[in-house]
């Protein structure tokens, strides 16, 4: 009797959605990147954004070096 019910739990594995399981594992990947983007940008952008607060540290990183040419 328990030989006749394992194909029954082969196909309740293969029909899972799969597509559906990989969509949301992106979607979970990118989340948890943009949370640590968060975190490095809290740390970083108010140290170099303390002369001009008006623009990002990015953009002061680039005024610097192109002051300098």
């Amino acid at each position: 009797a328990f030989l006749d019910s394992i194909p029954y739990l082969y196909t309740d594995i293969f029909e899972m959605p799969i597509i559906n399981i990989i969509f949301s594992n992106i979607n979970f990947g990118l989340i948890g990147f943009s949370v640590i983007l968060y975190e490095l940008s809290k740390y970083e952008f108010p140290k170099k954004s303390t002369k001009n607060k008006n623009i990002s540290g990015f953009l002061q990183y680039f005024k610097k070096n192109s002051s300098k040419n």
